[in-house]
């Protein structure tokens, strides 16, 4: 979890907002605490803040790039990622195997 949020701050560059990287990495320095010892809650405490601290960077992202929080073009939150289709639509998967 870590390695991934420090690889997306390193990706994103100066993109992000500075206080929301400030404080990204203060999480990750006290997740890397809480590792060191062995008390399970505490380590799932700071895994939880250090995902909510990354998915506000997410949030401040994807609000940058989609114009104020427009979608961008072949989104759909919440969609399939499909194109045509109605969100009431029902979809029924299944393998077909030849007999």
């Amino acid at each position: 979890m870590i390695y991934q949020i420090e690889k997306s701050l390193r990706d994103l560059g100066d993109k992000a907002p500075a206080a929301d990287r400030s404080r990204v990495d203060d999480k990750i320095k006290s997740l890397r605490e809480a590792m060191t010892g062995d008390d399970a809650g505490r380590i799932r405490r700071a895994m939880d803040e250090l995902q909510q601290a990354a998915v506000t960077i997410g949030q401040a992202m994807y609000g940058q790039a989609g114009a104020g929080g427009q979608p961008q073009a072949g989104h759909t939150p919440g969609g399939n990622g499909q194109h045509g289709q109605d969100e009431g639509e029902n979809v029924v998967e299944g393998e077909f195997r030849q007999v």
